[in-house]
């Protein structure tokens, strides 16, 4: 059976198209529009964070600084205002 974080990785990969450097290109279905510029997935094992490829490579290494191995917590220390949060249930059936 996959692990928790195992599933999220799926999900994510279901979620959006990526590039040949696993960055996430746009939003997986039509109107395949713009994927976010960034992407978390909390579980209880982990997060699996995405980047968009719009950002640029230093800003992708400081925000996986901040980020690190810490829980969805940091997202209160982030210094931008959050367009669209998306906070709902994903099930796992046996």
């Amino acid at each position: 059976m996959l692990s928790d974080l195992e599933l999220m990785e799926l999900h994510v990969n279901v979620l959006f198209k990526h590039d040949t450097e696993n960055r996430v290109t746009v939003v997986n279905e039509p109107p395949y529009d713009v994927a976010p510029r960034i992407f978390v997935g909390g579980t209880h094992l982990g997060s699996v964070v995405s980047y968009s490829k719009t950002l640029d490579a230093g800003l992708v290494k400081k925000l996986e600084q901040v980020i690190g191995t810490n829980s969805v917590s940091y997202l209160g220390s982030i210094d931008r205002q959050i367009n669209n949060l998306w906070i709902g249930p994903a099930y796992e059936w046996d």
